[in-house]
């Protein structure tokens, strides 16, 4: 385990999760753009609520996962080799471009269960099982690295004290153990009365960073009670290691849109970054709730209540909340694009004939549920295009989302 840690720290943290946030932006722009341009009874089915739900929800992860992914990239400059960090990002953000890609899939229909050209998502769907085996199947690397490598490798004071007992040194074990008690003291006070917020974050995310204080403070006194009273047992108690694993990283990404927003100074991602925060904590409350549940430890789950007092109020995001940002990103294209900087035009393909019509709505924007209305009632392109102030810059429009529409043809074999 130590040496895959050690190996892959570098790769880990770039390759795979690039992969799982290119398929995160690709899904989220298709989702969003698709949702724009397709309609149905009338209405764009961006507009409908399910539908707005989805691509919110997907938008607020991505800027979470992307957040993390800069934030270790960043750390990698610096010279640091974040196993665990790395660790974290393969799991989180290749199950993150999954889900993005699966859900494009839901809002494309009947369009992308046609595998060929036209296909918009075919290709992430293919590939995203691939980034979830390889370098570490992402079961092995949430059950038993995560947590488990984590656990002592990032532990303030565990390290110090299972060195101390190798060596038989006394005074050294008994220095590490009054450290240890100290740092238990604090999470307790933390947990249960106020947690410190450590650095300066921007004014805008305050309230924020002090809930991920809070609930850091929590999961550290979690972790040290659960390895003090399940010993060595807690490694091979996959299940709530991975629950400790996940906290661990709802955690991780929670602080890195923190960091993101105040690195960038974008204003207009306020509410994305608010956002993104408020899914991560309450994931991680939530997982911690659960593991609670499932603690051997009678102890333990009689604790459980005080500990865990505070955490039930992170509700995420409400529906309206969620409305409101599916509005803006469907109307504001610059959100899009801050949020997908990385997305490139092919050549052909798809994607190619989503982005010519998206650029092809603009001078017709206004003019778009009417002369949809009338190609409905007439099955006519050209014909709804004279209804236009610019019957040039409609037929260009109205030809460009129909090929987006179209799904692919093939002649049957002879």
């Amino acid at each position: 385990g130590r040496m895959l840690m050690e190996s892959r720290a570098a790769g880990r943290a770039i390759s795979l999760p690039a992969l799982g946030s290119a398929m995160q932006q690709s899904a989220l722009y298709i989702a969003n753009g698709y949702g724009r341009i397709r309609e149905q009874f009338g209405l764009q089915i961006s507009r409908f609520h399910a539908v707005a739900g989805l691509i919110a929800r997907r938008a607020a992860e991505l800027y979470a996962s992307d957040a993390a992914r800069r934030f270790t990239a960043a750390a990698l400059d610096a010279g640091e080799r974040p196993s665990v960090a790395s660790a974290i990002l393969k799991v989180h953000l290749t199950e993150a471009g999954r889900r993005a890609v699966n859900h494009g899939m839901d809002i494309l229909g009947g369009k992308a269960i046609i595998y060929g050209p036209k296909n918009l998502l075919g290709v992430g769907y293919r590939q995203a099982p691939i980034a979830i085996t390889v370098e570490g199947a992402n079961i092995l690397t949430r059950a038993l690295i995560i947590f488990g490598q984590g656990a002592v490798r990032c532990h303030p004071h565990v390290l110090a004290e299972m060195a101390a007992v190798e060596t038989r040194d006394s005074d050294a074990l008994g220095k590490a153990l009054l450290g240890h008690v100290a740092h238990l003291s604090r999470n307790l006070w933390a947990s249960l009365v106020s947690a410190p917020v450590i650095g300066a974050p921007p004014a805008d995310l305050a309230r924020e960073a002090r809930l991920i204080a809070r609930v850091s403070a929590k999961y550290a006194l979690t972790a040290d009670l659960a390895m003090g009273l399940l010993g060595g047992r807690l490694k091979r108690m996959e299940l709530l290691s991975a629950r400790l694993g996940d906290v661990l990283s709802h955690l991780y990404l929670a602080a890195a849109c923190v960091w993101r927003y105040q690195v960038e100074g974008e204003p207009k991602m306020k509410p994305f970054a608010r956002a993104a925060i408020r899914v991560q904590l309450d994931l991680a409350a939530a997982t911690l709730r659960d593991l609670y549940a499932n603690l051997p430890s009678r102890l333990l789950r009689i604790l459980a209540p005080l500990i865990l007092r505070g955490t039930r109020h992170l509700a995420p995001l409400r529906d309206r909340d969620l409305i409101a940002y599916a509005d803006a990103l469907r109307e504001d294209r610059d959100l899009i694009a801050r949020l997908c900087p990385d997305l490139g035009v092919p050549s052909t393909g798809g994607l190619r004939d989503l982005m010519q019509a998206l650029e092809l709505a603009e001078p017709v924007a206004d003019e778009v549920p009417e002369l949809n209305k009338v190609l409905r009632r007439t099955s006519s392109l050209q014909l709804a295009a004279t209804k236009s102030r610019d019957p040039a810059a409609a037929l260009a429009y109205l030809l460009a989302a129909d090929r987006v529409i179209q799904v692919d043809e093939f002649p049957p074999e002879k």
